[in-house]
């Protein structure tokens, strides 16, 4: 956590990003409602304040300037290696942020938005602003240059690894909101040790879906052909050899 909200202040304090992990490490549901409103100048120093202090960071790292601030996570001395994976650039991009208004005219739910209750209406919301990002995160892998130059490769490697990220955020909020409109109530973490086999299985539809979309890029289908040799077809090759162990390991746990 505070490794992120350190990066999060170096990275300029942008209001989605910092929305976001709120959502995420905050508490007060409350709060959280009033920052996903409207961008103000108060409601941004609030968040930063709230931040920081969910951190135990320091107050004056608010202001300070951002090439004075610690790298990587206080509490334990560590540093980014050197050879870290450069910037990409679309963390900058400002857009409009998501709000409780945004996120129900999108919802397409069985059940009213108005009618879920508020962790459900925060999941949605958190759900499209993950998507929001994902979807810049797709923009800026368009624009890295297709040859096979170290830093190209590098920029790419780095934004395909924030793509998977996001994704499987997404599949998480995704299933657990699918798991209210299924059954009427909130989805519960299971107990230490025990087997969620609801989880498991959504988990196995998504790697399988992830699976079909890279296996259509590299050897394609019936109705359509694989994409030509580059870069990108070669993030898919090596996607497929991700998933595989993956999926093979689910069903042997469902199957156990």
């Amino acid at each position: 956590m505070q490794k992120e909200i350190l990066e999060w202040l170096r990275n300029g304090q942008d209001w989605d990003a910092g929305v976001a992990l709120y959502a995420k490490y905050g508490h007060n549901k409350t709060v959280l409602k009033n920052f996903l409103r409207k961008e103000t100048k108060d409601r941004k120093a609030k968040l930063a304040y709230k931040l920081v202090s969910r951190a135990k960071l320091p107050e004056s790292y608010i202001t300070m300037n951002v090439n004075k601030l610690p790298k990587g996570d206080t509490s334990t001395g560590s540093v980014p290696n050197k050879h870290q994976q450069p910037k990409t650039g679309h963390s900058e991009q400002r857009e409009e942020s998501i709000t409780l208004e945004t996120a129900s005219k999108a919802y397409k739910g069985k059940i009213l938005f108005k009618d879920l209750p508020e962790e459900v209406q925060l999941m949605i919301v958190q759900r499209s602003t993950l998507e929001k990002k994902r979807s810049a995160a797709h923009q800026a892998l368009d624009k890295v240059p297709k040859t096979n130059e170290e830093k190209n490769k590098s920029a790419r490697e780095a934004i395909n690894k924030e793509v998977d990220k996001y994704t499987g955020e997404i599949n998480t909020l995704n299933t657990k909101i699918k798991y209210y409109e299924d059954n009427g109530k909130l989805y519960e973490e299971p107990k230490p040790g025990f087997i969620d086999k609801f989880m498991l299985n959504r988990n196995l539809m998504n790697l399988k879906s992830q699976r079909s979309k890279a296996r259509a890029k590299v050897h394609g289908t019936e109705t359509q052909n694989p994409i030509p040799d580059g870069p990108k077809k070669e993030a898919a090759k090596r996607k497929l050899e991700e998933l595989e162990p993956k999926i093979e390991k689910l069903e042997k746990q469902l199957n156990a």
